[in-house]
């Protein structure tokens, strides 16, 4: 090999020992520099997610209060159609019982409760339908009372009324809107049985 040749062969081999060196001090520093990076994105991702972790639990939290706020809406509005059911259902039922002989013993029973009430009674105001029904039963009582058909109907009962303009409502929806508070009452108590709320 003549001079020349080593010369070139000895430039060469410094070279690539050179080369060599740069690129393995290029991958210690690019190592260096992508362990940093990973050091940075764990840290941000430590700083960062536990909030979003809370946030996103914050968000499940009032997602989970307002399904249960919905169903509760729900649940209650079913348990008021169903009670507005059950008083519809009472309506019926009361308003069947007029030409059968349990409404003339129940209204003989309000009529006799009114007077109990307001025994100063002179005017006796009943449904168009009890006009007859109310004169026979005033007598009965032996009160002295001016039977009066009254313009709204009723599902039945008395409206009593003394001359200084107290007034007595003995009717049927009268009697019924009294007990509604306490069959309220019962209904909750009888729907927590069912369901088992109650314990």
């Amino acid at each position: 090999m003549s001079p020349l040749e080593n010369l070139l062969a000895s430039i060469e081999a410094e070279a690539r020992r050179e080369n060599e060196h740069l690129e393995a001090e290029s991958r210690a520093e690019a190592e260096e520099i992508l362990a940093r990076a990973r050091e940075r994105a764990r840290a941000v991702r430590e700083e960062v997610l536990p909030p979003r972790e809370a946030e996103a639990r914050a968000e499940a939290e009032r997602r989970v209060a307002g399904a249960r706020l919905e169903a509760s809406r729900i649940v209650h509005g079913s348990r008021e159609e169903a009670l507005e059911r059950l008083l519809e259902e009472v309506r019926s039922r009361l308003a069947a019982l007029r030409g059968t002989p349990a409404y003339r013993t129940a209204f003989r029973t309000l009529l006799r409760e009114g007077l109990a009430a307001l025994p100063e009674a002179r005017v006796l105001r009943v449904d168009p339908r009890d006009e007859a029904l109310a004169t026979e039963l005033a007598r009965e009582t032996g009160a002295e009372l001016a039977v009066e058909t009254s313009h709204e109907e009723t599902l039945g009962g008395p409206v009593l009324e003394s001359g200084d303009g107290r007034v007595v409502r003995n009717t049927f929806e009268e009697r019924l809107a009294n007990a509604e508070p306490r069959l309220r009452l019962w209904y909750a108590r009888r729907l927590a049985e069912i369901t088992g709320e109650g314990h």
